[in-house]
Formats: C-alpha cells, sequence, structure tokens
C-alpha cells in the first residue's frame, strides 16, 4: 500500500522534470537541451558603439518573454533582409555570481535556418547594433554537420561534350558543338541550389557565342535530385592555328552557412573542347 505522502511525492515530481527559464527571459545555454537550438548573444550595454562580447549557436530552445515593456529592442532580420520577429527585454541587473555582469546582456534568438541576424537597440542610452550569425551558424555546422540545425548534402557536377573529337574549321567558318551537363544531390536535402555552365578558358584565336541558358537554380532539392543541362556554343575561328574551350559546371547551395556540403571537389567539372582552324 502507498503511503499519501510517497504518493503525493510521485505526483508532483514530474513538474520539477524541466526547469523553468530564468525571471529575465534569457537562458543558461548548458540547460533545457531539448533538440531545439537557439543563437545566444551576449553584450555590454555601454554608451557608445558596442560589439557582442559572443555569440553562440546553443543546442538550446530560446525561451523568450513577450510582453515587457523593457527599453531594450530585440528585432530578428531573416535572410531576405527583412524583420522576422521582435519583442522587447528589460534592463540587465545584477544577477548572481555565476551569471554574466550586471551591464551585460543577454539574449537567446529562436533559431531557423532561415536566419541572418539581429538588431539590439538600448533606447535609453541610444546603441544599436546590428549583427550577423553566418560565421557562427558556419562553424557549428561544420563541426556537427548531422546536428538538426544542419543541411548535410553532397552535390555533384558534371559535364562532357556531345562529340569528343577535335572540330576542323576553316578560319573565318563557324562549327556548333554542344556539351551536357548533370548536376545532381548524393544525399541529405537543402532549400535551395544554384548552377551554371561556362567557359572558363577560350583560345585566343577563337570567339564563342551561345543562346541556351547557361544558368539555373532550384528552390529545394533532396536526394533525388537530378538536373541536365544542354548548352550549344558557335565557335567562330578568327585565325589559323589549334584552339580550345574549356566549358565548366558548377553547382553550389544557396540556403545559407547552416548547409554543409561534405565533398566539395565534386562541386566543379571541366571538359575540353577542341578545334583546328585552318588557314
Amino acid at each position: 500500500m502507498v503511503r499519501p505522502f510517497t504518493l503525493l511525492c510521485l505526483m508532483v515530481a514530474p513538474a520539477f522534470a524541466q526547469q523553468p527559464p530564468s525571471v529575465d527571459g534569457q537562458i543558461d545555454p548548458t540547460r533545457f537541451d531539448d533538440g531545439s537550438r537557439a543563437i545566444v548573444i551576449r553584450l555590454s550595454h555601454q554608451p557608445g558603439p558596442q560589439e557582442p562580447t559572443s555569440i553562440q549557436l546553443v543546442k538550446s530552445r530560446a525561451y523568450v518573454r513577450r510582453g515587457d515593456a523593457g527599453p531594450i529592442l530585440v528585432e530578428v532580420l531573416n535572410r531576405g533582409g527583412t524583420i522576422a520577429d521582435s519583442w522587447r527585454a528589460p534592463r540587465p541587473g545584477a544577477r548572481s555570481a555565476e551569471a554574466a555582469p550586471g551591464d551585460e546582456g543577454r539574449y537567446a534568438i529562436p533559431y531557423t535556418k532561415d536566419l541572418l541576424g539581429a538588431r539590439i537597440t538600448d533606447t535609453e542610452l541610444g546603441m544599436n547594433v546590428e549583427m550577423r550569425f553566418d560565421r557562427e551558424i558556419e562553424a557549428f555546422c561544420l563541426s556537427q554537420p548531422d546536428d538538426v540545425a544542419c543541411d548535410k548534402v553532397d552535390l555533384k557536377a558534371m559535364v562532357s561534350p556531345e562529340v569528343t573529337a577535335p572540330q576542323t574549321v576553316a578560319t573565318g567558318e563557324s562549327v556548333t558543338i554542344a556539351v551536357v551537363a548533370t548536376f545532381e544531390n548524393g544525399i541529405g536535402e537543402t532549400d535551395g541550389a544554384a548552377m551554371s555552365v561556362a567557359p572558363f578558358f577560350i583560345s585566343a584565336n577563337l570567339q564563342v557565342e551561345t543562346q541556351d541558358a547557361t544558368t539555373a537554380a532550384e528552390s529545394r532539392i533532396d536526394g533525388a535530385f537530378r538536373r541536365t543541362m544542354r548548352v550549344e556554343y558557335k565557335i567562330t575561328c578568327d585565325q589559323p592555328g589549334a584552339g580550345r574551350i574549356f566549358p565548366e559546371a558548377v553547382i553550389f547551395p544557396t540556403a545559407g552557412p547552416a548547409v554543409v556540403d561534405i565533398d566539395l571537389t565534386n562541386n566543379r567539372w571541366n571538359t575540353i573542347l577542341d578545334v583546328v582552324c585552318l588557314p
């Protein structure tokens, strides 16, 4: 038989399984590790220009107190450059010996993969600090590419000519040669990739024109992504001699610093087109 006191303890114990946020609405980065992510900013509140003391992407939930009428305005910026969220915070006050100094604010920004940065304005001091999070997000994702905060992908580019044999053309005449580029993603998914096919070298005795699209973009790609681009080059011989063109296919992610491409060596691929210009 369970005694009443023991039963009471069992009933109330779950209420203490997760510690509440601190009274000022900020977080301790070592707590609340529930799978969510946050950007934690430490910023000294002093008159004049300021820089953040630290910025860190942490494995913690951002507990934001909304409805305060404090003098600190926090604005969250997305990668489109617009304000995605905002709230007011109280002035940093004295805390325990383990916490930040009294003039240093600690601000937790809810993390999303569209996050660009933040702007913190102290309306009483006239202090305005705007910051980007690219470096901190990139460092976190490079060290932990499998984390939920990151996109791990393997983008690949390949290109080859439809006809591999050298083409012979009289000086002043033209020939058309086509290349086919293939773009793939080996693993994972992310919001966006850009692709291009263009020569990075053309011999001085050749002129090259194309009417085909040489760039493309995708707003979302997954592990089954595959795209093919065919580009025709009209090549004109200006002077006699051997000439070469090096078409190159390139693919890169466009979703920001949270994307980790595990193999950058296969993001570029080039081929050779040989043209012999006869006198």
